[in-house]
C-alpha cells in the first residue's frame, strides 16, 4: 500500500508562473546607488548561519559551525540538547575536536585518529571506555558507516571498502580496484550481509583553470565542470558477487533496509526530467519498478530512505502535489526466491535477473496501478 502525505506547501502560488513570480519582486524603480538595505530583504541575520556538524559521543550535544558575526573566523561550538545556549569548542572548524560515527543501537562509536603521518581507526563505548584501535594505517581512512544491527563497520581505505566484523574481531577487504579505477566510497548498508557501493568517474568531465590571487601571489586554480558517470553496486559479503544497479550519466542514489531484504535506488537523469525508483532484491537478484516520474521542468525535492526496522521505504515527489511524502511497505513483495528462480538461477527465468511485475500495493507513478495510492491530508 502506498500512502501520499501532503506537506506544508511553498509559499508560492502553486498557478503562477516563473515569469510572474520573478516580475513580483522586482522594484517598480531602480536607483542608480544601491544600498544593502535595497538589495537585500529585511530583517538581516548577520553573520554565518548555524551548520550541523554532528552529536557528541555521548549524544546529549550536538556539534555547529557558527559564526555570529563578532569573529573573524567561523568556530565551532556544542549545544546541548537541555540547554540552547551554544558553547565553543575550537577556535576554528576543530580538526582535533572528536567527530565519532554512532552505531545505530547507540552501543559503540567510531572515530578517525590521526598521529603524524597514521590514520587510526577507533572504536569504543558511548562512554569513551573499551577504546581499542582496530586499524592504523598510512593511507587515509574515511566513509565511516555502520550496519543496521552495529554488528559491522564499513570504510575506506585507498580507494577500496573494507569491513570490520565486531563479533568475529576481522577485518574483510570488501573490493579491489585496478590501477586507473575509480574510487569505491560507501552508499549505505542493506542489513549487515549486503554493502552498496558507489563509483564516481570524473574523467570525461571538462576541467577550467583561473588564477587565484593570494596576496600579492598568483596561484593556478582548477574547477571541473560537467557530471561524471556513476556506478551503483551491490557486495556480497559472503561472496565474491557484486550486483551492477546501475551506471553512466544520472543523479542517483541508493539506500538499503534494515532487514537485508531490499536495496532501492532513486535514479533519475543527467537532465532532471525523468525519475524512476527501482527496488532491487540482493538474494535473488530480482528488480521491479516502484514508481516513475517525468516532469516538463526539473525534478525537485526528492529524496527516499529506508525506516530504522523493516522494510518501510519513504520518498518524496512533486507528482500529485507539493512536496508530498510517499510510503510502500515492501514487507512481503520478496520473490519466492526457490520458485521464481530459473534454470540459469535469475530471477522469473530472465536472463538478467529481472522481475517482470510489481509487488502488490506497489504503484506505478504514471500507470492503472495509480488507484491503489491513498492519501491523508496533514491538518
Amino acid at each position: 500500500m502506498l500512502i501520499t502525505v501532503p506537506t506544508q506547501a511553498r509559499q508560492a502560488d502553486p498557478g503562477s508562473t516563473g515569469a510572474d513570480r520573478s516580475a513580483s519582486t522586482r522594484p517598480q524603480t531602480q536607483s542608480s546607488q544601491l544600498t544593502l538595505e535595497s538589495i537585500f530583504l529585511e530583517p538581516i541575520l548577520p553573520g554565518v548561519r548555524p551548520s550541523f556538524r554532528g552529536f557528541t559521543a555521548g549524544a546529549d550535544s550536538m556539534m555547529i559551525a557558527w559564526n555570529d558575526s563578532a569573529h573573524t573566523e567561523t568556530g565551532l561550538y556544542r549545544v546541548s540538547l537541555s540547554d540552547p545556549r551554544p558553547v565553543g569548542v575550537a577556535d576554528t572548524l576543530g580538526r582535533d575536536v572528536l567527530r565519532p560515527v554512532h552505531a545505530p543501537d547507540m552501543s559503540q562509536i567510531a572515530w578517525i585518529r590521526e598521529a603524524g603521518e597514521q590514520h587510526k581507526l577507533v572504536l569504543s563505548r558511548i562512554d569513551g571506555t573499551n577504546r581499542r584501535t582496530v586499524l592504523s594505517s598510512r593511507a587515509g581512512i574515511g566513509s565511516l558507516t555502520w550496519s543496521h544491527d552495529s554488528s559491522k563497520i564499513a570504510f575506506t581505505r585507498e580507494g577500496d571498502a573494507w569491513v570490520y566484523d565486531l563479533t568475529e574481531g576481522s577485518l574483510h577487504q570488501v573490493t579491489r580496484r585496478s590501477a586507473g579505477e575509480p574510487s569505491f566510497t560507501i552508499e549505505d548498508w542493506a542489513g549487515n550481509r549486503y554493502l552498496i557501493l558507489r563509483q564516481t568517474d570524473f574523467s570525461g568531465s571538462r576541467t577550467v583553470y583561473f588564477p587565484e590571487y593570494v596576496d600579492d601571489f598568483v596561484i593556478p586554480g582548477e574547477s571541473r565542470r560537467g557530471i561524471p558517470e556513476v556506478t551503483l553496486l551491490v557486495a556480497h559479503l559472503d561472496s565474491p558477487r557484486m550486483d551492477t544497479l546501475a551506471t553512466g550519466v544520472h543523479r542517483s542514489s541508493a539506500t538499503g533496509s534494515a532487514t537485508g531484504s531490499f536495496v532501492a535506488m532513486d535514479y533519475a537523469d543527467a537532465a532532471l526530467k525523468e525519475r524512476e525508483i527501482v527496488v532491487f532484491h540482493p538474494e535473488s537478484g530480482a528488480r521491479m519498478t516502484l514508481f516513475e516520474d517525468r516532469t516538463e521542468g526539473w525534478l525537485y525535492d526528492y529524496d527516499m530512505e529506508f525506516a530504522p526496522d523493516g522494510d518501510l521505504l519513504l520518498f518524496r515527489s512533486e507528482q500529485s502535489g507539493w512536496n508530498h511524502l510517499y510510503l510502500a511497505d515492501l514487507a512481503g513483495a520478496a520473490p519466492d526466491v526457490e520458485s521464481d528462480l530459473g534454470e540459469d538461477g535469475s530471477a522469473d527465468g530472465s536472463a538478467d535477473g529481472s522481475a517482470d511485475g510489481r509487488a502488490d500495493g506497489v504503484a506505478n507513478g504514471n500507470g492503472a496501478e495509480r488507484t491503489s495510492l491513498e492519501r491523508t491530508a496533514v491538518p
